[in-house]
Parts: structure tokens; sequence; C-alpha cells
């Protein structure tokens, strides 16, 4: 599940989150901050695992990049950690935006006006622009067909309203035909 967390990373009362358990025997889990220190239980940050079986290197841009056993290797997740050590997982880090100094994970956006207009994820994109104005770079796609089958007769505005107040910041919203978007896994 996503999940959001304020400008200090706390995690937020209004999600619930799978625990993912404590590490394998031999293995160390830890949480970290975006300078690689060790966040306390209960803050998000980014996930990395440590062990006797950690790959050694990345591939990446046509060579070999090794990394430092003692360093970790960082999963690519967004997470906490309990105060007994259980993982909890909150995202990814390439999902999560930044909005005003806040994290914001998009799905929980997506999910909030899907339950406006009765339909599926499937049918609503957030994103942002990184190289427009802070103010102005929020992005909602909505498919007209989602629009179309709403039981909510003023629609549009409930999901500006919606989103505005999950992001802090109103986004564009935009409805969109079938096959405008092309999609990729």
């Amino acid at each position: 599940a996503g999940g959001v967390a304020d400008a200090e990373n706390t995690v937020s009362g209004a999600q619930e989150f799978v625990n993912c358990g404590r590490p394998l025997p031999s293995w160390r889990v830890t949480v970290r901050d975006e300078r690689g220190a060790s966040l306390p239980a209960g803050i998000v940050g980014d996930v990395v695992v440590q062990g006797a079986a950690q790959m050694s290197g990345i591939y990446e841009r046509a060579s070999l990049q090794p990394l430092e056993p003692a360093a970790g290797v960082a999963t690519g997740d967004m997470g906490f950690l309990d105060t007994q050590g259980d993982l909890f997982i909150t995202g990814r880090r390439k999902d999560v935006m930044v909005v005003r100094g806040r994290n914001v994970w998009p799905q929980d956006v997506e999910q909030a006006v899907a339950e406006i207009l009765c339909s599926e994820t499937d049918d609503i994109l957030l994103f942002q622009d990184q190289g427009a104005l802070p103010e102005s770079n929020l992005f909602l796609l909505v498919h007209e067909k989602a629009v179309r089958q709403s039981a909510h007769p003023h629609a549009l505005g409930a999901i500006a309203s919606t989103a505005a107040g999950l992001l802090g910041a109103p986004p564009a919203v935009q409805v969109v035909s079938n096959g405008c978007i092309e999609r990729t896994s």
C-alpha cells in the first residue's frame, strides 16, 4: 500500500501498511535518510539490506559498478522499521513525489479519485513535471469513461478538491480519451 508522510517523514496514522517482518538470520535491514544516516523507528526512509549473500555490484551504463559490502544495498523501496525491528514498506523511491516539502505517493491520490468516480485506479494517473514551476507541475489525468460512468454529478470539482487537499496544491485535471496515453509495465 502507498503511504503519506509529512515533511519530517513520520508515518501518518491514516494509512495501514503490511508488516514484512524481521530480516533473516545473518541479514540486517536499516532505514536511512538521503545522507545515509540510519533513521529511528517510525521514520520513513530508504530501505537498505546487508548480508553475506548480497550482490557485489550493479551492472549500470554498460559496466559493472562495484558495491561496498559494508554499505549494504539500497533496494529502491521506502519504508520504516517499528520498535520491534519489523519492516513496513510504504512505496518505491521513484514513485514518491515531493510537493511543497511533503512526500506524496501518487497511488494515494489516484485511489481517492477512483473512489469518487466509483472506478478503477487504472483510469487515473497523477504525475509531476520536474521541469515546471513548483506551483504548476502536478497533472491528474482521468479517463473519460470513468467520468461518464460516475454517479457523482460534480465529479470534476470533487476530483480537483480532493486531489488539492491530499497534495497541498491544486493539480491540473485533464479528462482524456481512450488510447491517448500509452501504458508500460
